[in-house]
Parts: structure tokens; C-alpha cells; sequence
């Protein structure tokens, strides 16, 4: 999933799931990237390379995630995994909860724009014009679509 927006953020009402009137701004260093969602927190990359996390009963900020050297671009769940593309060609696997990077993905030639899962297998998109199929191992699967 990839989510276009500018902070300040409009928040919308986890319990009646209606538009809210309060605008939070959650950050303050430019534009939020990507946004996904963890067992009742809100995970969003914003424009200083790393990744928030805030609780969404109270959007008090949990905790941020470094490790990329570009923008995030993509965030996807799965399982207890959070999986994170970046403009530094990399994809990186986060232990939820504990919030820990488990591993780096190399392989594409340019910045990682989209990730998802389909049927259990991780799937990233690049604009180095490539889209990889990744096994369990974290290499890319001979299918590559160009």
C-alpha cells in the first residue's frame, strides 16, 4: 500500500470509524510516505527516513523506527512483520512489538515504491522498473517482471 498525504494528518474516529474534526499534526518534518496499520497501531514513514509508531486508542507516539538512509516509501503488514521500502533500494523486515529490524533485502537497482503480499510471498515494486517475487530466504525468486 502506498499513501500519498502531507501532515498534518486528518485523524479518523477508531471507535464510531467517523471523519474527525481534530487535525493532529503527528509529524513535523515534512510528508508522510506511507501509512499502515499493526494490531491497534498506526505506522507511517515520514520525510525524515524513518518510521512512527502510534497507538491509536491514545496517538500517543510508541516509538520510531531507523535504519533506511532514503525516504521511506512503502509500508506493508504481515503477520507479526512489518516489511519497509525505501529510496535506498533496500527492503527491511521489522519484528513487531519489539520493533527490531531482522534483516535487509538487496536487489533492486532503484528505490523500493511498493510492497505486498500475495498468497504469503512478498512482492516489491522499484523504479528501476522491476517488480520481485522474494522467497522465505529473503532472495528474489527467478521471476522477474520488468
Amino acid at each position: 500500500m502506498l499513501c500519498w498525504c502531507v501532515a498534518p494528518v486528518m485523524v479518523i474516529g477508531a471507535a464510531t470509524r467517523d471523519w474527525g474534526s481534530t487535525m493532529a499534526p503527528f509529524c513535523s518534518r515534512g510528508s508522510v510516505w506511507a501509512l499502515t496499520v499493526h494490531e491497534g497501531m498506526l505506522l507511517g514513514a515520514v520525510g525524515d527516513s524513518s518510521i512512527k509508531v502510534w497507538r491509536m486508542d491514545t496517538w500517543e507516539q510508541t516509538c520510531t523506527l531507523s535504519g533506511h538512509r532514503g525516504l521511506v516509501l512503502a509500508l506493508a503488514c504481515y503477520g507479526d512483520r512489518l516489511i519497509s521500502g525505501s529510496d535506498d533500494r533496500c527492503i527491511r523486515v521489522w519484528r513487531a512489538g519489539a520493533w527490531e529490524c531482522e534483516r535487509v533485502l538487496t536487489g533492486h537497482d532503484g528505490g523500493v515504491v511498493g510492497i505486498c503480499f500475495v498468497q504469503g510471498n512478498l512482492i516489491s515494486a522499484s523504479n528501476d522498473s522491476f517488480i520481485k517475487i522474494w522467497n522465505s530466504s529473503g532472495n528474489p525468486r527467478p521471476f522477474t517482471a520488468k
